[in-house]
């Protein structure tokens, strides 16, 4: 329970830290760089990190989403919306891909198909 509880917690604080400093580069009227992919990111490791300790506290009982149950189903209404973290705003391999190319200078991935339009593009 102490491990689980703690990779929330370093989940977490660096999140807020990378928040703090996107907040101050808007306010000094700068535009800020990685930080928004960052946090996007922290936001979904921190969502897997806490919906796997909400779990081990509440058990079998989370998954109940009725209002008389433990927690209020709470935790379930937790557990069902924690996928969607890593979707919502871009998902987790294209926040990836962004901090790679822009912030560390990795190559594009090879793409055959720039100069096709969209409902050309082939598929399975």
């Amino acid at each position: 329970m102490r491990q689980v509880m703690a990779s929330v917690f370093t989940a977490k604080r660096p999140a807020r830290w990378t928040a703090r400093r996107a907040r101050a580069l808007r306010q000094a009227g700068k535009q800020p760089g990685p930080e928004g992919s960052l946090g996007k990111l922290a936001s979904s490791v921190t969502a897997r990190a806490a919906d796997r300790a909400h779990t081990l506290i509440i058990g079998a009982h989370g998954m109940l989403s009725r209002p008389d149950t433990d927690a209020g189903g709470l935790v379930a209404e937790v557990l069902v919306s924690t996928p969607a973290q890593s979707i919502a705003g871009g998902t987790d391999e294209i926040q990836r891909n962004i901090l790679g190319e822009r912030v560390l200078g990795l190559p594009k991935e090879p793409s055959v198909d720039t100069n096709v339009a969209f409902r050309d593009v082939r598929t399975n």
